[in-house]
Parts: C-alpha cells; structure tokens; sequence
C-alpha cells in the first residue's frame, strides 16, 4: 500500500484519503460528505493514531492497513479525543489496540474495546515525542485535545470546532467551555506557529454543507482560540451577535454566536444568552 511521501500530497483509497501535513504527521478522513478527521503521529517507538472517524464496517480492513503501513512495524496507540460516533465509529479496526479513553466521556459502550481511561495531565510518550491529554469539556463533558510542545501540535477533535464550535446538553455548559478553552490557551499561548489539527479539516475551507457565513480558516491560527475567547465573554455579557438557523427541523431553538470579524463562531441548540 502506498502512502504519501512529501508535504501536501493525497493519496485517496476506496473509502478513506490520506494526506501528508509534515514530516511523520498524517492526516486521514473518511471520503463521505461528512468526513471526519484521524491523525497519524508517528515517534521513535511508538506510533500514536488519534480517532477513529465514522462507522465503515466493509472498509475496516482498509483503515487497518492504512494504520500499519504508516506504523511501519511500530506499536500503535490508540487516543479518542470524545465519544462521538462520528470519531469512534471505526475502532473496530484497532480492536487489538490499547485505547485512550477521556474517562469523563465513558459510557456502557466502552466496555466493547480495550480502554485505558484517561484525564486531563495524562503524557502519551511515543520515544522522541510527547503528548499532553488536555481537556476541553463542552462539546462534549470529557472533549480531550492532545498537545506536543516541542512540535506545536494541537490535535483538538471538537472541543474548539473546526472553525465553530458546537456546544451541547451539559448543565452550565458555557462555564465550562470558559475554562476549558483558558486551560487550553494557557497550554499552548507560547506556541510561535502551532499547527492546529481539529475533527473534521473540510469545515475549515470552502465547501459543500457548511454554513456560508462561518468564517474560514485555511490555515487555523492561535487568532482563532483568541476569538473563540472573546466570544464567550460577549454571551455571557449579552452583547454577541446571533442568527437562527435550523437543523434536525427545530429553527427555533437554535443558535449561531459571532461577533464582526471574528475567525470562530459558537453553535448551540440551547440559548446561551438566558
């Protein structure tokens, strides 16, 4: 099986793509309209494999080998970075690997697989890199982003969005996205130029099925966690701008938070501004 060997070039499969982002850093996704994103990150001993996007039970063979050809005979671990279905759906294609679990996000599915639940402070050593698990509840109550320092990569899933962010059913949510999102910024606030790696890169561009009025983000910058802070100061001040817009068939409970020039907007099925 061949994979991508310089910066920028695609390779695409039957179901899923692969995408060299830089040096043993790869990006994956599903090839569906809604793709969700996987990340390769590969060390000196271990090879870490962040996600496993949306369930594809005829193409669990394929995403197994994409995973142990870029491995190249090196141990694989396995982080989640929340239990969504769109970003577990695949472990069936790790079933024989140890699985890092946000443990704030475990449920009775979780039995299913081999998981090692984690929380925030947790280091995943790979040999010549090391990531941090960080959590970023709101998205989800355990949402994790896993941060290596030396290399300035930010893998988010959907804690921060991918140029929104949607918050869901957690009592206070927006409490606890204010210090989450703090706790990330105060992670990663001395990167020159991090490279940030969220759950599904397509939103980040021009494409079919986003909002046209989302801001886009080609490439992410730390302007975007700058913004996304502001804005949760402006709900909570009552002063961010809104627009309905309707999913699942229910417009009127639905909200989009932004402010003028802002790179990040909020989503929520809830009002935020009560």
């Amino acid at each position: 099986m061949d994979i991508p060997n310089k910066q920028g070039e695609i390779i695409e499969y039957s179901m899923y793509r692969v995408e060299k982002l830089k040096d043993r850093i790869f990006h994956i996704e599903d090839r569906i309209n809604n793709p969700s994103s996987m990340y390769c990150i590969i060390g000196s001993e271990k090879v870490l494999w962040i996600d496993a996007a949306n369930t594809h039970t005829d193409d669990e063979e394929e995403l197994t080998r994409i995973a142990k050809t870029l491995a190249g005979g090196k141990e694989i671990i396995v982080a989640i970075t929340h239990n969504h279905y769109d970003h577990v759906g695949g472990l069936g294609a790790f079933k024989d690997k140890t699985i890092l679990f946000p443990l704030k996000d475990k449920d009775d599915q979780s039995e299913t697989f081999d998981f090692q639940f984690i929380e925030d402070g947790y280091i995943i050593d790979l040999g010549d890199k090391q990531l941090k698990a960080v959590e970023v509840p709101g998205h989800t109550p355990g949402s994790m982003a896993y941060i290596d320092a030396q290399e300035e990569l930010v893998i988010t899933g959907d804690a921060i969005g991918s140029s929104y962010v949607w918050l869901f059913f957690m009592e206070n949510v927006l409490e606890y996205y204010k210090k989450g999102i703090h706790h990330l910024y105060n992670e990663i606030k001395n990167f020159h130029e991090p490279l940030f790696m969220c759950g599904h890169r397509w939103q980040q561009y021009p494409s079919i099925g986003r909002d046209p009025l989302s801001p886009l983000n080609d490439p992410m910058t730390m302007q975007y966690l700058l913004d996304m802070i502001k804005l949760v100061d402006m709900i909570e001040a009552k002063t961010a701008m809104t627009r309905p817009f309707e999913t699942l068939g229910k417009p009127d409970e639905h909200c989009v938070y932004s402010f003028y020039g802002s790179k990040a907007e909020i989503d929520s099925f809830v009002s935020l501004m009560k």
